[in-house]
């Protein structure tokens, strides 16, 4: 009887032995597994990196485009200005040569 407990602890001793063996085995396949993982998690930090600085150079651009864009609104509104000023200005030369003219035939022979 006593025969037959330890060879029944001894059974279980085995087992649970080859239990432990069993899971080490699969913690040394998940180890490279988890490295992997581990390398993957830092090129994605790194490349999530480079994304900010891009999209932070994208927005400095977008804002020195926003600020050409009113310099040449202004610089357009100045010229259509001008132009019309030029234009009225024309108007009145054109009114004052007619006058001119007409002064100058009053004195022709």
């Amino acid at each position: 009887m006593v025969h037959n407990i330890l060879q029944n602890q001894v059974g279980v001793i085995k087992t649970s032995i080859s239990s432990f063996k069993e899971i080490v085995d699969n913690i040394e396949s998940i180890i490279p597994l988890i490295n992997e993982v581990n390398n993957n998690i830092v090129k994605i930090d790194n490349n999530k990196g480079v994304i900010i600085n891009k999209i932070n150079e994208t927005s400095r651009g977008s804002e020195e485009i926003s600020a050409f864009s009113e310099e040449i609104s202004s610089a357009t509104e100045e010229m259509s200005g001008s132009s019309t000023e030029v234009a009225n200005s024309s108007g009145d030369l054109n009114e004052l040569t007619l006058e001119l003219i007409k002064a100058v035939e009053l004195f022709k022979i």
